[in-house]
């Protein structure tokens, strides 16, 4: 019984789908890679005012910021390294768990 040609397409047509999937998955880690090599870089130069702050894998592909900083100095500067490196809307949406410490309170002692 010879082969129909629709399902020897088919069968071509599921691999090659197969294979897209896995390439877009190859290339979409290849990018939340550098973007976390960059920063990294980034908080390794940042000087001090930076050790709360890591760099993290989110859920979804990409990379973030997260911790806190001690002013909104800090914060804006740490954006402005951003955009250098990243677009906007980037660096914005990497910065946006970054917390600004609470300011220092004096307690009373009794």
């Amino acid at each position: 019984m010879p082969r129909r040609p629709t399902k020897l397409l088919l069968a071509l047509l599921l691999c090659l789908i197969g294979l897209a999937a896995l390439a877009q998955h190859f290339i979409i880690q290849n990018r939340v890679n550098r973007q976390v090599e960059t920063l990294n870089t980034i908080l390794h130069h940042a000087g001090p005012g930076f050790e709360d702050v890591h760099v993290m894998r989110s859920t979804h592909p990409a990379a973030w910021l997260q911790g806190q900083v001690a002013t909104e100095t800090d914060r804006a500067r740490l954006l402005a390294t951003l955009r250098t490196q990243f677009d906007e809307e980037t660096a914005r949406r990497m910065l946006t768990p970054i917390r600004t410490a609470p300011p220092a309170t004096t307690q009373r002692t009794k």
